[in-house]
């Protein structure tokens, strides 16, 4: 990645002229509310740029001591599509407002109340995160945490960037397979989604 927004610290650039363009096209009606969105080093909503980058740290770190299982998740929504469709965009919420956390993974179409509430589906801000995961086809996964503060539970959203698009490439065909009934059981799926994650991935939070 050759470079980060200045503004919002949010959007990640191959190059300058993609980032310009991107400017041009809309990032400037979006760029100061993503600063709190996306979790930017900026002191808004209470939070110091320390307490955010726990809070990416926290996500990460769930992210990957869960990630064969939040895998198989996403491989279970996939296979409810047709084989010959676009894989729909996921929303992986890491629940910290429960008791143990959990690890939800819903469809950005298809979310509960209570999430799309959270979430603020409404928003200018989530609308436009949303537009850009389908448009980068798979390098950007839509993350977020729930954690509760003095209003409440609230969910910041973090996106996960991978280099290679990991649900399109790894667990679309894999979701095939399940709905073809070419897996036996969850613990061959297990194992076949172990192989996909054993590959190397860049991964960033």
């Amino acid at each position: 990645m050759a470079g980060r927004c200045a503004g919002c610290h949010a959007f990640y650039y191959c190059s300058q002229e993609c980032q310009k363009t991107d400017w041009r096209v809309g990032h400037r009606n979006f760029c100061a509310s993503h600063q709190g969105l996306l979790l930017a080093e900026h002191d808004d909503r209470n939070l110091s740029f320390k307490e955010r980058s726990f809070m990416r740290a926290l996500i990460h770190h769930k992210y990957l001591k869960a990630q064969g299982a939040i895998c198989f998740e996403q491989v279970q929504v996939l296979a409810a599509h047709p084989a010959e469709s676009e894989p729909p965009l996921l929303f992986t919420l890491f629940d910290f407002d429960r008791c143990p956390p959990v690890v939800q993974v819903h469809e950005v179409g298809n979310l509960p109340k209570r999430v799309a509430d959270l979430v603020g589906t409404d928003s200018a801000e989530w609308t436009d995160i949303v537009e850009r995961a389908e448009r980068d086809g798979g390098y950007t996964q839509l993350h977020g945490l729930c954690v509760t503060d003095g209003e409440g539970p609230r969910v910041w959203l973090i996106p996960l960037r991978t280099d290679i698009p990991l649900i399109h490439e790894g667990l679309k065909p894999l979701a095939d397979r399940v709905r073809l009934g070419e897996l036996g059981d969850q613990y061959e799926l297990l194992g076949e989604i172990r192989r996909v994650l054993d590959e190397e991935v860049t991964e960033i939070h």
